[in-house]
């Protein structure tokens, strides 16, 4: 699958014409292994994925944390010729590489509620719809462990949905209200010259510099 085809994909996903077969074949039996919801929610993560995949564009080496269904590492594995590692626990990593198993794509089984990221350096990390489910202490603690593996330079990027605490969600373990919240929490434990970028909808990107 080439960049083009997959914008394809995306746009005809958010109409609803098009659906991933693999993915939805899956979920004939298993239900829905990643909770990605209706047909709009995954075309979200498609345009997420796919932004990701732009941003990478000369890095040598990418983390995907919480890799998922494993499409997104797929993506990214287009986009260098470097390293790539997709990160997740079972089940979860074990779809991934039935799924889209992808030639020179390293699949790390890890839990982030007490492993350690693989080591750097890496020149983007990808962390799309995950930190949310992450309490504070493990959260700061995973954001910490990038800030140590991101190469002179590197880019973290991520998304995290909005909404109100009291709506509530059972796979969540934090709110955000908004992307301030995020950007200040995540960027001053970066090191001084890596970069976040926080993916919003609508195709936006807003950007922080670490300078601490």
């Amino acid at each position: 699958m080439n960049l083009p085809e997959f914008r394809e994909l995306i746009e005809q996903g958010s109409s609803g014409e098009l659906m991933l077969p693999e993915y939805f074949a899956l979920r004939e039996t298993t239900g829905d292994p990643f909770n990605l919801g209706g047909i709009g929610n995954i075309a979200r993560h498609f345009s997420y994925w796919s932004r990701v995949a732009h941003l990478i564009g000369n890095a040598d080496n990418v983390l995907d944390i919480g890799c998922g269904c494993g499409l997104a590492a797929r993506l990214y594995r287009l986009r260098t010729e470097g390293r790539v590692v997709a990160l997740d626990r079972e089940p979860a990593l074990g779809i991934a590489q039935a799924l889209y198993h992808t030639p020179d794509v390293e699949y790390v089984e890890a839990d982030l509620m007490d492993c350690d990221l693989p080591e750097g350096p890496f020149d983007v990390v990808a962390m799309t719809e995950v930190y949310e489910h992450l309490p504070e202490d493990v959260g700061l603690r995973v954001v910490g462990q990038i800030a140590e593996r991101l190469a002179e330079g590197g880019r973290l990027v991520m998304s995290v949905p909005f909404e109100a605490e009291e709506y509530g969600n059972q796979y969540h373990a934090r709110h955000f209200r908004g992307a301030e919240d995020v950007l200040c929490e995540v960027s001053e434990r970066l090191s001084v010259g890596t970069m976040l970028y926080l993916l919003l909808d609508r195709a936006a990107i807003l950007s922080r510099e670490a300078r601490t």
